[in-house]
């Protein structure tokens, strides 16, 4: 018996001490807990925080459509001195480095390209100005992760023929066409008439920007008119499955290194822009806020 209380004597003094010293300074106590609710709280909400964005930039902004990835004139650059570097560096692509990559890979599923600039659309009175103006060769539309709501996409007739036919997205459809079906209305694309023979299903916003304010074009129509020493351009390719991705992309860089006829040790002048690039980048930035945010919870 005289054993029994030994042991629960060292439990019962401190707990007992433990609840006089919460009577006698119920404010401080108070305000000790209510300090340690709001960190544990703080910590939870940037935890949920972050894994909530890192599915919006997955879904949202990284979405390039299924195992796609982009050769460009630059990758992710994450500071001004590297971008200034890379300024001097890197060259833009071509449809030569389009041709190349289309006649020569042998691991990718599909190889296209896009060219990309900001237009004016018009059409009656109503001027919209901004709009996303896209060339793209007749495959995009087999990787892109934007489709038609009604009407098609481009083809390759229409690239061949280099015909000013267009599909608009959703918003252009709305403010331009708003009491019409815009299915073969005719448009002005930078003063150029276009006959509208699609238009996109909704896209929504990404950080409280459209993506639904843009006209696609045949890519071969778009050199036409705004010639072939675009900034915008970019290669397409998308790879066979998830497990051929960096295998397809060692393939793209090791074939524009050797047409740019680039030595061992040169650093590319081209970039490789991928949905894991977007992501790697994006893990970088949380990590560090979550790093400190668990510092100041933990002092």
């Amino acid at each position: 018996m005289r054993t029994s209380l030994r042991k629960g004597l060292p439990l019962r003094e401190p707990t007992r001490i433990a609840l006089e010293t919460i009577r006698a300074h119920k404010l401080r106590t108070f305000l000790t807990l209510l300090g340690i609710i709001l960190s544990v709280s703080t910590l939870i909400l940037v935890v949920a925080l972050i894994e909530g964005t890192n599915r919006y930039i997955a879904d949202r902004i990284a979405n390039m459509g299924a195992n796609v990835f982009l050769v460009t004139q630059f990758g992710i650059i994450p500071d001004r001195k590297e971008f200034g570097k890379a300024l001097r560096r890197n060259r833009q692509i071509t449809w030569e480095d389009y041709e190349d990559l289309r006649d020569n890979m042998e691991l990718p599923l599909r190889v296209g390209l896009e060219g990309r600039r900001s237009g004016t659309v018009k059409s009656g009175n109503e001027s919209l100005e901004d709009i996303d103006v896209r060339g793209v060769t007749a495959n995009i539309g087999e990787m892109d992760v934007e489709e038609p709501a009604s009407g098609r996409y481009i083809t390759d007739p229409d690239d061949n023929h280099r015909s000013q036919i267009t599909l608009i997205g959703a918003d252009v459809a709305k403010r331009l066409f708003a009491d019409a079906d815009p299915l073969g209305q005719t448009l002005l694309i930078d003063g150029r008439p276009f006959q509208v023979v699609g238009v996109a299903k909704p896209m929504g916003t990404v950080l409280g920007q459209s993506q639904d304010n843009f006209v696609y074009m045949p890519i071969q129509t778009f050199l036409k008119i705004y010639g072939s020493n675009q900034r915008g351009m970019a290669i397409n390719i998308q790879a066979r499955g998830p497990d051929w991705n960096l295998r397809t992309q060692e393939e793209a860089r090791t074939l524009m290194r050797a047409r740019r006829h680039l030595a061992t040790g040169d650093e590319d002048s081209f970039g490789i822009f991928s949905a894991s690039t977007v992501m790697d980048l994006w893990k970088q930035l949380t990590a560090a806020i979550a790093s400190r945010s668990s510092a100041a919870w933990s002092s």
